[in-house]
């Protein structure tokens, strides 16, 4: 979990390069299938054998890219406790039945994946393998410029509460939210590569604003904070920031005033209109009233459902599947002993980036890890997509304790030589 061996031969680099090249080129393939089958535009059928190609080859190298090594023994036994136990968690709710199984296999949210997305822990940490890591998440975030063009009349369509351009908002978010860990280690990108990353989060945030989606909202200004706080802590040109800051706070008090006054028109008017609307409530007091004691404990398995009538327009059945709220998600389908294994591992990690690490690399680590079990509450943080991936990955940055004591001007150096 080192970010670098220094006794890793070139063929070894070269084995491993191949490696990962298959491995992320199938999660592009699988997640942008995935993404674009969601908006009803292209053929279903299509797409979702594109996404049967992308998880072939995303399971063809990973024999050859995970290690049965850690370095920390704390996190070996209590890993393997979690990994067990979600597994069980797919096991115990496994059905043979044709479209359960296709549910399974192309739903990256709430499908099987996610529980398989830890294993990306065990992959062998070096430079090379985060060089890959910030290419795809630059590829990812090319996408969605892409994304936002091809469906930009949808993205800003008049009918704010529109069904279609709201899933098209939330599902593009899978592309750009990854480009919030590149401006927490901007100090290791290209000045071209920074400023993009910027544009791209803020052009969500414009249309996750436009679209009132208020947990996303709260995802996006928490990471852009963090990100502004890490820069004003390691830039060498703090009075700019300081100016550059000042004049964002003179036009955004502006812009809400200006919405504010013209509430029908402006780009904030549906979500001043929603203002603290509870769309919760309701649906969290009927999780609560079907769940057994057994069930809060040990959850309902994979396929598990609780009962909610009324909640949704032309709801077939009464039962759900999935909750709004991340950390109740988790319980419904792995029990509080799902939780409590998960805070186990990323509790620890937050603890020891932020006091026993010398470099940006994992303190941005322990910022990512803190904000996704910040964000179980507005929204389900357990994918198959890049933001959870890098959440594992980030707990192997900060478990490592070759990696936390790399001094940053070495961190650097060894970006700089890539």
């Amino acid at each position: 979990m080192a970010l670098i061996n220094k006794h890793i031969k070139p063929n070894n680099l070269e084995k491993q390069e191949k490696y990962l090249n298959i491995f992320w080129a199938g999660f592009i393939i699988y997640t942008l299938s995935n993404i674009f089958s969601t908006t009803g535009k292209f053929d279903y059928v299509v797409l979702q054998g594109i996404q049967s190609l992308g998880l072939l080859i995303i399971i063809f190298p990973l024999k050859n890219l995970i290690r049965l090594q850690f370095t920390n023994k704390y996190l070996r036994i209590v890993y393997m406790c979690y990994l067990c136990w979600t597994w069980l968690v797919v096991i115990r709710g496994f059905s043979f039945d044709y479209v359960f199984i296709k549910f399974m296999l192309f739903d990256a949210k709430f499908g099987m994946l996610p529980y398989f997305a830890p294993l990306i822990l065990l992959f062998h940490k070096n430079q090379l393998f985060y060089k890959k890591l910030f290419d795809v998440i630059i590829i990812l975030s090319a996408f969605y410029i892409v994304y936002d063009i091809l469906f930009i009349s949808e993205l800003l369509n008049s009918d704010r509460e529109s069904y279609l351009s709201t899933s098209i908002v939330e599902h593009s978010t899978q592309l750009s939210i990854s480009a919030g860990f590149i401006l927490l280690t901007y100090r290791y990108h290209s000045f071209k590569i920074n400023i993009f990353s910027i544009l791209v989060i803020l052009a969500t945030l414009y249309f996750v604003v436009f679209r009132a989606r208020r947990g996303l909202v709260f995802i996006y200004l928490t990471i852009s904070c963090f990100s502004y706080i890490i820069y004003l802590l390691y830039s060498n040109k703090k009075y700019l920031v300081v100016i550059s800051s000042i004049l964002i706070l003179f036009i955004g008090f502006d812009t809400v005033k200006a919405n504010l006054q013209n509430r029908h028109y402006g780009a904030l008017s549906f979500l001043l209109e929603r203002g603290i609307e509870d769309t919760r409530t309701g649906v969290e007091k009927s999780f609560y009233a079907d769940m057994k004691t057994a069930d809060w404990i040990v959850g309902k398995s994979i396929n598990g459902k609780y009962f909610s009538p009324g909640i949704e327009e032309n709801q077939m059945t009464n039962y759900r599947y999935a909750i709004e709220t991340g950390y109740l998600q988790i319980i419904l389908r792995g029990g509080i002993i799902s939780l409590i294994l998960i805070l186990m591992i990323a509790v620890p990690a937050i603890f020891l980036s932020f006091f026993y690490a010398r470099n940006l690399l994992s303190k941005a680590a322990g910022i990512w890890i803190l904000l996704w079990l910040f964000y179980l509450y507005p929204a389900t943080m357990e994918s198959f997509s890049l933001y959870y991936l890098i959440f594992w990955i980030s707990i192997g940055i900060c478990y490592s304790k070759y990696t936390r004591n790399l001094p940053e001007k070495s961190v650097l150096n060894k970006y700089q030589n890539l």
